[in-house]
């Protein structure tokens, strides 16, 4: 395989649990958010697998919404 330079906004990452354990909330989890903002921040992707992930964090991604729109459906 041959590296080639590309942009951000050419990736779609997408997430998975891989087990809740006692550090995955201190360090995974808030080190994974912090990926996933720079690369929707250059127009990339974020697929979230898991969404019971979601539970009572739902007001806060609502508010993260890229409208209106998105923000009422979700």
């Amino acid at each position: 395989m041959e590296r080639s330079e590309g942009c951000l906004v050419d990736i779609v990452l997408g997430t998975e649990c891989g087990g809740s354990d006692s550090f995955s909330g201190l360090s995974a989890n808030p080190s994974l958010g912090a990926a996933s903002d720079i690369v929707v921040g250059h127009g990339g992707k974020v697929v979230l697998a898991e969404t019971t992930e979601l539970i009572g964090a739902e007001h806060i991604l609502a508010e993260r919404a890229i409208n209106a729109e998105v923000k009422n459906k979700f």
